[in-house]
């Protein structure tokens, strides 16, 4: 995939429009279309070696052969690495395997046959794992100088399972092993070989899902928002006020708030609100308020919420007039949510980890608009923190039916409205009971957008 240390032609105001730097995007383009992208040329030719000559595998289990010990351990970590899962022996295999092989060979998983294997008995240890129930592959790794006679056993005829083969120190970074029925791709390390199967595997996962639907919702107010835009015809970031209506037109749950111009008032609205509450400043111009030391958490009573006020005001003396008074939301999942405008492709959602991790770990996945359901559950489950979204770990599971909605939601809005350039939902707290957003930051821009592969004179 080339041009991925291209830095961006310029600084991203937002959380989501630096996530969708064209190397995100681009990957949001390949992962739902089914194209597969490598990094390398080199590793471009491992998965096509593969592709060409063996069936797609049906999952990523993979049993791992060999007739050298410590050889098969590399192989296995290189699986792992690449996303892969070593399948365990089974008992039935096993007791197979055990009438087949030396007394000192290794059946656990990987399998060692030991340098001393026959053809005749190495061949039969590779149809009695890869028939297997739960293996969707087999790699087999051979070290050369114990593997007399054993290679043609690998193309010899079909195996039940995909397979690939790891030939230490042969010459070709990848070649064909050809059988008079089939062929079987040869790598010359265990990395090489694992990346190909693990590409081929998510490219199988891929094909095999649901495409899922385009949604519609009945309760969107696409008219309203519209008419609100016409009257913004130069763009521009809009105000608390004015995202906070776009957003609910189209059913997305935003926190409630209320704007204060002194201590007095936002200890009213503090009260209002439940009296556990955050205060955030609307300094002009600001984008990253947490950053920035704009946000006062966990606030409860007058005496705190006017300490946090007095703090505000001196932090930001002559560019704070007003604050926002939000409810303190507790528990949950901090996501990220949210849409920029790629001149080509148009609107890509993107969703990740969100709060103050948001950069700091980069755990984002993009897609383009207009998500189907299944896109919206892809991307809930390809972050690295979908484990503790799901429950894992202890940890309360988070509404995922109504995260999916948002998202979905979300991808509405940016098909229907071509003026939003940018929207940042940051963070979407995902809780047991449902999800809220208690930020967003919008921009929208005109209507008309530009042709990016049009020449203009400039104005």
């Amino acid at each position: 995939m080339p041009g991925r240390r291209l830095r961006a032609k310029r600084a991203a105001a937002s959380h989501t429009a630096a996530a969708a730097a064209p190397p995100i995007t681009r990957q949001a383009l390949f992962e739902q279309a089914g194209i597969i992208a490598t990094a390398s040329f080199g590793e471009l030719l491992d998965a096509a070696v593969l592709m060409a000559s063996q069936p797609v595998p049906a999952g990523n289990a993979v049993a791992v052969v060999s007739n050298g010990g410590g050889v098969s351990m590399l192989a296995a970590d290189a699986c792992a690495e690449a996303g892969l899962a070593v399948a365990a022996t089974g008992p039935q295999a096993r007791s197979r395997l055990r009438e087949v092989l030396a007394a000192e060979a290794s059946l656990g998983g990987p399998v060692d046959t030991t340098a001393a294997v026959s053809p005749e008995a190495f061949g039969e240890a590779l149809r009695i794992l890869a028939a297997q129930d739960g293996v969707n592959a087999l790699i087999a790794v051979l070290v050369r100088s114990a593997s007399a006679g054993l290679l043609p056993v690998l193309a010899a005829a079909p195996l039940p399972a995909p397979a690939v083969a790891v030939v230490l120190d042969q010459p070709e970074a990848a070649r064909l092993l050809r059988g008079s029925e089939t062929a079987v791709p040869a790598y010359a390390y265990p990395e090489a070989a694992a990346r190909a199967l693990a590409r081929a595997a998510r490219y199988g996962s891929w094909r095999s899902q649901p495409t899922g639907a385009v949604p519609q919702f009945a309760d969107l107010r696409a008219e309203d928002v519209r008419s609100f835009l016409t009257r913004m015809p130069g763009g521009g970031w809009l105000s608390a006020e004015e995202a906070d209506f776009l957003l609910r037109c189209y059913g997305i749950p935003m926190v409630d708030f209320r704007r204060a111009d002194d201590a007095d008032a936002a200890v009213a609205a503090a009260a209002g609100l439940g009296g556990h509450v955050v205060i955030k400043a609307d300094v002009p111009g600001l984008l990253h308020k947490t950053a920035a030391g704009a946000v006062e958490l966990d606030l409860h009573g007058a005496d705190e919420v006017r300490a946090a006020m007095h703090r505000l005001q001196d932090r930001f003396a002559g560019r704070v007039s007003v604050v926002l008074v939000e409810p303190m939301i507790t528990g949950g999942v901090e996501t990220i949510v949210g849409v920029v405008k790629e001149p080509v492709f148009g609107p890509v959602v993107v969703f990740g980890l969100g709060g103050v991790a948001t950069e700091v770990l980069g755990d984002r996945v993009a897609r383009l608009a207009q998500l189907t359901t299944a896109d919206a559950d892809d991307l809930i489950h390809s972050v690295r923190a979908a484990p503790a979204l799901l429950g894992q770990g202890g940890q309360p599971p988070g509404d995922i039916g109504a995260l999916r909605d948002a998202l979905l939601r979300v991808s509405c809005l940016a098909d229907d409205l071509p003026q939003v350039a940018e929207l940042d939902l940051n963070p979407v707290i995902a809780r047991p009971d449902g999800v809220i957003a208690v930020d967003a930051r919008i921009r929208v821009t005109s209507h008309h957008l530009a042709d990016p592969f049009l020449r203009q004179l400039p104005l």
